[in-house]
C-alpha cells in the first residue's frame, strides 16, 4: 500500500487598515483563499542583523521536512523518498544528513530533537490502524510511546495549530484508527508531552506508562479536547508543563479555550500546583497556542480573544509569570515597525527573540515573515533581510522563498525554501546561521 504524506499550508484571516475585529469576522465569511509569502516590506529594517544561509538540500531533488533544531545545531527531519515512504534524518550543524539507522522508513512526522539528539515523531502508517507517537535515539533506538486508553472525541473539529505543519492537529475520523497520538515536545531529560486519544498526556522517560493530564486538571466538561505542547527541563525532580484545552462545539468559531500552567512532580508523578487561564485582556479565549517557558520564567503563547461582541483578533503574548498580568504583546513590537494589521502570530522563540509573522490585507490574502529582538524592540523583515543581501550567500534574485520555522537557544533559525527554479518544485531546509545583530 502506498502511504501518502499530507502537508497543509496554514491560512490566517487579517486585516491591516480598518477595524481588525470586523474584518476578521468578515474573512471567515468569505472563505477567502490565503497564501504564505516572504516578500520584502515597505518598511525598512530597524537593526543590523546579518546571517550566513546553509542550504541543507538531500541529492536527488527530493523533498525534505525540518522537525526541530537543538541547541548545539542538530536538525531532525524527514525526506520524502521516490517510493512516497519517509526516511527519518538527522543534519549535522554543518547541514550534513544521515540516516538514522535502526529507525524502518514509513511516514514520519518529526516534530522535535532535544540537545541529546533523541527525536520524537509521529507515526503515520494508516495500514497498521492507528497513528501512534513514537521517541528515537541511536543508543535507544525507537520506542513506541503509549497511548492513553479510552475512546476518543467524536468528531473533532480542526484546532489551528498555526506555526508549522508539523504541529498541526487534524480533524479525523474517530472510528478511523484504534488510537491517535501525536508527541509535539521532547525535554533534554526524556520527556514527552502531546495528545492521544484528544487527552493532554505525559510520557516519563523511566516509565512505560503514559500519564493523563487532563484528568489529573479536572479537565470533565464534554467534547474537550487538550493538549501538552511544552515541558521544561527537570529542576529538582520537577517539571513545568504547558497545556490547553477547548470545548468541541462543532462550529469552528463557538469554541471555548483556556491554557494550564502545570506544576509536576516526576518523583511523585503528581501535579504541585495549576495556574488557569480562561480570558486575556478580558476577553475569552476562543483559541490559545502555548509556545515556551522562557528561562527567566516568562510564558509565550499566541491567543485569539473575543469580546463580548463575538469580535476576535490574533496576538502574541510574552507574559511575565503565571500569574498572566503583566504582559508585552507582539503587536505592540512590529508596530513601532510602521506595521498595522489584526494578525501577530508567533512561529518560535527564544530567551530574547521571536520568529514570527503578521497578516497583511489584500483580496488573497498573505503573511510576512518578521525577526525581532523583544529586549531591544527592534524588527527585520525576512524579505529585507535577503534583498539587502544580509543573508550571505542567499542569492535573492532566484525564484526561492523562504519560511522560518524554528530558532534555538544560539539564534539559528531554521527555514524552509521552496526552490520554484525546479519542476517540480523543491522543498528542503536551510539554516541562517546569525553572525550579528
Amino acid at each position: 500500500m502506498v502511504v501518502a504524506m499530507v502537508f497543509i499550508t496554514v491560512t490566517l484571516i487579517s486585516r491591516s487598515t480598518v477595524t481588525p475585529e470586523e474584518s476578521d469576522a468578515a474573512s471567515i465569511k468569505k472563505g477567502r483563499k490565503l497564501t504564505v509569502s516572504s516578500l520584502s516590506t515597505s518598511s525598512k529594517s530597524s537593526s543590523t542583523r546579518r546571517y550566513t544561509y546553509l542550504p541543507m538540500e538531500v541529492k536527488g531533488n527530493l523533498n525534505s521536512y525540518p522537525g526541530g533544531v537543538n541547541s548545539n545545531g542538530y536538525v531532525a527531519g524527514s525526506v520524502v523518498t521516490p517510493y512516497v515512504f519517509s526516511a527519518t534524518v538527522i543534519w549535522s550543524p554543518k547541514g550534513e544528513y544521515t540516516d538514522l539507522p535502526g529507525l524502518p522508513r514509513g511516514s514520519y512526522n518529526v516534530s522535535g530533537i532535544n540537545n541529546s539528539n533523541t527525536i520524537i515523531a509521529t507515526d503515520n502508517r494508516s495500514y497498521i490502524n492507528k497513528i501512534s507517537a513514537i521517541k528515537y535515539s541511536v543508543s535507544g533506538g525507537m520506542v513506541d510511546l503509549k497511548a492513553l486508553p479510552g475512546s476518543k472525541v467524536p468528531k473533532p473539529i480542526m484546532k489551528p495549530r498555526i506555526n508549522t505543519f508539523q504541529n498541526s492537529m487534524f480533524s479525523e475520523s474517530p472510528n478511523a484508527y484504534s488510537e491517535i497520538s501525536r508527541p509535539l515536545y521532547v525535554n533534554n531529560d526524556g520527556d514527552v508531552v502531546g495528545i492521544s486519544n484528544n487527552k493532554a498526556v505525559l510520557w516519563i522517560n523511566e516509565k512505560k506508562d503514559p500519564v493523563d493530564l487532563s484528568s489529573n486538571i479536572r479537565i470533565k466538561e464534554p467534547n474537550v479536547v487538550s493538549t501538552a505542547s511544552y515541558i521544561s527541563d527537570r529542576k529538582d525532580g520537577r517539571v513545568t508543563i504547558l497545556v490547553d484545552s477547548y470545548v468541541d462545539t462543532g462550529i469552528l468559531m463557538e469554541t471555548a479555550a483556556k491554557m494550564y500552567y502545570i506544576d509536576y512532580s516526576i518523583k511523585d508523578q503528581k501535579i504541585i500546583s495549576t495556574t488557569v487561564q480562561d480570558k486575556v485582556d478580558v476577553n475569552k479565549l476562543l483559541w490559545v497556542e502555548p509556545k515556551r517557558i522562557l528561562t527567566n520564567g516568562s510564558i509565550a503563547a499566541n491567543y485569539v480573544p473575543v469580546n463580548e461582541k463575538g469580535a476576535f483578533r490574533w496576538d502574541g503574548y510574552i507574559f511575565s509569570s503565571a500569574k498572566f498580568e503583566e504582559n508585552i504583546r507582539l503587536k505592540d513590537i512590529v508596530s513601532k515597525a510602521g506595521i498595522s494589521s489584526s494578525t501577530y502570530w508567533i512561529v518560535d522563540i527564544n530567551d530574547t527573540t521571536i520568529i514570527g509573522y503578521y497578516g497583511l490585507d489584500d483580496n488573497w490574502g498573505n503573511i510576512k515573515y518578521f525577526i525581532v529582538n523583544y529586549k531591544t524592540n527592534t524588527v527585520d523583515f525576512i524579505g529585507d533581510l535577503a534583498s539587502s543581501g544580509s543573508i550571505v550567500g542567499f542569492d535573492p534574485n532566484e525564484n526561492k522563498t523562504i519560511q522560518p520555522l524554528f530558532i534555538n537557544s544560539n539564534g539559528d533559525i531554521v527555514v524552509e525554501i521552496d526552490d520554484y527554479s525546479t519542476s517540480p518544485t523543491v522543498r528542503f531546509p536551510a539554516k541562517l546561521i546569525l553572525i550579528s545583530e
